[in-house]
């Protein structure tokens, strides 16, 4: 079984290399020139940084805690090896890696992720009539119980900030957060915002639903409905979504607001749907939806249990396991599974 884990995904990997080559030509370009063809053997080999790209997705498809345990699946797999254009024989090793995955700047991951979700909406399956919109926080194992007199603020992660995850020694842990819109439809996300672990939910809503709106237009054209939870019953996120988006928001009453009644008169104001209503409550069961996007991120593809540490280092890691999503529902449709779009480990073992 876990034989024919790796065989399905390595053909995930090459499926994917068809629909994205030229994002992976426009990364060559990046690349120093060879100057030989055939390098000494005492030399170190040309490596291509598409390859560490495509090796940091087989990270997160197979679910790898490190970048030794990638090492060491491409050097026991050889079909791996080949599906990010390694040679089996002469996998680099860790601090390569680190240093090559480096070069890759963030908003060129960032477009690839765009690309993915273009192709899915090009082939129908991301049809974007209804929004869900919710934050997760991502945690960097940097407890708050230990000290590093060293750091800036004395914490393993000098970037991080509380996030209120608990570790396995019930500590409470610094972190980051993730917010995602997803399709209602398939729980797919096709925008994302990383921020900082103290954020609040509310403040972030306008910046990427105008990334949504930016970078999806079509997806914006059909939007009807946008759920989200008590924490976007705010004025401002019934303006953004009436006026730039002309759909209708789906939003709980926050029981914080009846302490202020000039607040909770105006959301009330501006919500369409009466609240409590059969109607509004029917549309807010929906919401349910990114919560398993979130199960999903962090536990099928790995980003509760990632080892980074440092704001862009996480950053790439959330973006990652984002586009290894998307990648496995792409390939399930291609490969004749659309009721896998969601289910990536049932299929790639048969694949």
């Amino acid at each position: 079984a876990e034989f024919a884990q790796r065989i399905g995904v390595a053909q995930v990997l090459k499926r994917l290399k068809k629909r994205i080559k030229t994002w992976l030509k426009r990364l060559d370009q990046a690349d120093p020139v060879k100057r030989r063809r055939h390098c000494p053997a005492h030399r170190p080999r040309y490596y291509r940084t598409r390859s560490f790209v495509l090796a940091d997705l087989l990270r997160w498809l197979l679910h790898l805690a490190s970048t030794d345990e990638v090492i060491r699946e491409l050097e026991d797999y050889a079909h791996l090896a080949g599906a990010v254009n390694f040679n089996p024989d002469q996998i680099p090793d860790k601090s390569t890696f680190s240093r090559r995955r480096q070069v890759v700047p963030l908003a060129e991951i960032m477009a690839m992720m765009h690309h993915l979700v273009r192709l899915l909406i090009k082939f129908k399956v991301i049809d974007g009539q209804a929004w869900i919109i919710d934050l997760t926080r991502v945690p960097t194992y940097s407890s708050i119980k230990k000290d590093y007199p060293d750091r800036p603020n004395n914490k393993s992660d000098p970037e991080a900030e509380f996030c209120g995850y608990r570790d396995n020694d019930d500590a409470l842990q610094l972190g980051y957060c993730l917010l995602f819109v997803i399709d209602f439809k398939t729980e797919l996300p096709f925008a994302c915002l990383f921020a900082n672990g103290s954020a609040h939910d509310s403040p972030l809503a306008q910046p990427i639903l105008q990334q949504a709106l930016d970078q999806q237009p079509d997806l914006a054209a059909r939007c009807t409905y946008v759920m989200a939870d008590g924490n976007y019953d705010t004025s401002p996120f019934f303006t953004f979504v009436l006026n730039k988006l002309q759909a209708i928001p789906v939003v709980t009453k926050n029981p914080r607001n009846a302490l202020d009644p000039e607040t909770d008169l105006t959301t009330d104001t501006l919500a369409l749907l009466r609240r409590p209503g059969p109607m509004h409550q029917a549309l807010f069961n929906c919401r349910s939806a990114v919560e398993r996007t979130n199960s999903r991120a962090k536990l099928l593809f790995n980003l509760k249990y990632h080892k980074q540490r440092g704001w862009e280092a996480v950053q790439r890691c959330c973006l990652l396991s984002t586009i290894a999503m998307l990648t496995v529902a792409l390939v399930a449709l291609e490969t004749g599974h659309p009721d896998k779009l969601r289910k990536g480990w049932t299929w790639i073992r048969r694949h």
